[in-house]
């Protein structure tokens, strides 16, 4: 699975089940203040809740908390563990990989239509690196095993095509 996934407490205590509950249910989410995963999540909710709707989705946005100079993706479990926000919107394998390794806290909710809304993680190499043969090996290492593990653990799956392929710089 790939895209964007809702993140709420375990017990799910507001019933959260669509994107379309987060604004009907009254809650507050959590969203990063900037940056991909937000320009994602704006765009999946436009597609999927139409304009009016997504605006009151990012309306009902909790703000920043104490310590914190602005959200990032990785703010946003500790927004709900903590009840700053009612749930948080961001990238599926996040939010899988949150529930699952905090499983007394957190669980995952599906958003059906979100899966095209996603960004591309890229793997960058030194120009000259202090040790070349530990960079070769590291990266042997990661290409024989990326593609496999990967979608094991919520990320797309790839074709032949796009794994390892070259990101073009715009």
């Amino acid at each position: 699975m790939a895209g964007l996934a809702l993140l709420v407490p375990k017990g799910n205590p507001l019933g959260i089940q669509s994107l379309a509950d987060v604004t009907r249910n009254g809650a507050r989410i959590a969203l990063p203040d900037s940056g991909d995963v937000r320009t994602q999540c704006l765009a999946a909710a436009d597609a999927l809740l139409g304009k009016a709707a997504a605006d009151a989705l990012f309306a009902a946005e909790a703000p920043s908390f104490p310590g914190r100079l602005g959200i990032m993706h990785r703010d946003l479990p500790e927004m709900v563990a903590r009840g700053y926000a009612d749930v948080a919107f961001t990238w599926y394998h996040l939010v899988s990989y949150w529930a699952r390794i905090f499983p007394n806290h957190f669980a995952l909710v599906s958003v059906p239509g979100a899966e095209p809304f996603f960004t591309r993680i890229a793997f960058g190499r030194v120009s000259n690196p202090l040790r070349p043969r530990a960079v070769k090996a590291f990266d042997e290492f990661f290409f024989s095993r990326a593609k496999d593990l990967y979608p094991r653990y919520d990320f797309a799956q790839m074709n032949d095509d796009e794994y390892a392929a070259p990101l073009v710089l715009g």
